[in-house]
């Protein structure tokens, strides 16, 4: 019989001792931070001009770079690096610090920027995509969204009330995204009323100067009207979107559909085909309708009972690239999860959820800041990690590599970094640690 475990015997005075300073919580941190300084990233942002005091202990620079490191750990607040970075020497060292600046100087950088400041640091993420998003050569599809978000306060400098699912009623502001390849090319921060019709022409614009070439636009159902779908035909940007079936055209072309014409693509779905439809009174270009038939389990509970449910849901897929397969195009438009991902990613992941301060430019600063580092973050695992992170989240990479007790021995000339002898991805560690210093 296996000899029952006892607890007697063992110590029973507990000491604590405080001598380390060169512990941390954060892992490989240091690791990423010196990626990002052979990106030059610490140089470039301390050209951005923020007013600051000749005589301040932290320069610009200094709060900026702590703002990265915020997305980079995933701090889920400023307001929570009080905590979350309270006694991070050894990590403030290596950013040339004696220690992180406060929240209250984080705020109050925010309240002091402008236009300006935001269209330098827009400045610097699009040299970044100029040097490494290797865009030139492939088929360049850009999707395009807004996302609704809000503010930590309440006093929310112009906020208003507009499409937000999730709180109705409550002021907000829309962000709107141009998503390509995995990186953000283009976003605007919007009052909550905007619509998101008036913002297909300047980031159409924007993209025209930004990408070597745009092949494909793929837009929400919500993007939808004659208006939008002119200036996509005039401007010559092959388009697909989505439609809903109230519309008077879809809902005709599915009450015409026999069930024989439906061709079967997987076991949940059907798909049909249509040429040459006239979409809209309005528009009078002919488009290629694909009817999309799809089973929907839906959970529902009943008298504290988990039931799930089928439901069958129609919609339609429209594009002007009549030659292109059926299939293809479904396909093709079904790949727009990457963006929907990236918002629920920001969202979580990269502090997006709630903006920070009630200042309106502060918060357009805020996300241009969070969209290079993003950015950054993706040229980082394609170069640094193996094949298998670079379609996971970076919340994935951080449980991995991040979130993992540390000792920081700086040596002047190197950096130490000691780890646990029981650390799980010691070979995978190792790899991405020589190919941030080859880089």
């Amino acid at each position: 019989m296996p000899r029952p475990r006892s607890y007697h015997g063992r110590p029973t005075s507990i000491s604590v001792e405080y001598t380390h300073s060169r512990l941390s919580r954060w892992g490989f941190t240091p690791v990423v931070l010196e990626y990002l300084r052979k990106l030059r990233l610490p140089e470039r942002l301390a050209a951005v001009t923020i007013h600051s005091a000749k005589n301040a202990h932290f320069r610009p620079v200094d709060k900026l770079m702590t703002l990265v490191t915020i997305f980079v750990t995933g701090v889920a607040r400023i307001g929570h690096i009080d905590r979350a970075f309270a006694g991070e020497t050894a990590l403030a060292g290596l950013l040339g610090l004696d220690r992180f600046p406060s929240s209250d100087r984080l705020y109050d950088l925010l309240g002091r920027v402008t236009g300006w400041h935001i269209r330098q640091v827009d400045r610097i993420n699009r040299t970044y995509l100029d040097e490494r998003s290797g865009l030139g050569s492939t088929f360049v599809i850009a999707d395009l969204d807004l996302s609704a978000r809000s503010t930590e306060g309440r006093h929310r400098q112009g906020a208003t009330p507009g499409h937000n699912p999730r709180h109705k009623g409550r002021d907000c502001y829309q962000w709107a995204v141009a998503f390509v390849s995995g990186l953000v090319v283009w976003q605007r921060l919007c009052r909550g009323n905007t619509s998101g019709l008036g913002l297909v022409r300047p980031a159409l614009e924007a993209l025209r100067q930004r990408l070597p070439r745009l092949d494909l636009i793929r837009l929400d159902g919500g993007f939808l009207s004659a208006k939008v779908l002119k200036d996509l035909v005039k401007e010559r940007v092959p388009f697909l979107t989505k439609a809903g079936r109230k519309l008077t055209s879809i809902r005709a072309l599915l009450e015409r559909t026999y069930p024989e014409q439906w061709q079967p693509y997987d076991e949940e779905t059907r798909l049909r085909r249509c040429l040459r439809v006239r979409l809209l009174d309005e528009f009078t270009t002919p488009v290629t309708v694909v009817l999309v038939e799809c089973r929907r389990r839906v959970k529902k509970m009943r008298k504290g009972r988990l039931r799930w449910q089928t439901r069958t849901a129609h919609y339609a897929i429209v594009t002007d690239l009549h030659h292109w397969s059926t299939a293809r195009i479904y396909e093709t438009y079904k790949r727009r999860w990457a963006i929907e991902n990236f918002f629920k990613e920001s969202a979580h992941s990269f502090s997006s959820g709630k903006l920070p301060t009630g200042a309106f430019r502060g918060n357009q600063f805020f996300l241009a800041l969070l969209a290079l580092v993003y950015n950054l973050v993706q040229f980082f695992k394609r170069e640094c990690l193996p094949k298998g992170y670079r379609a996971v989240s970076f919340a994935v990479v951080r449980r991995h590599f991040l979130e993992h007790a540390v000792e920081i021995d700086d040596r002047g000339d190197s950096v130490v970094l000691v780890f646990n002898s029981t650390y799980p991805l010691q070979r995978t560690a190792n790899q991405m640690l020589r190919k941030v210093l080859a880089a």
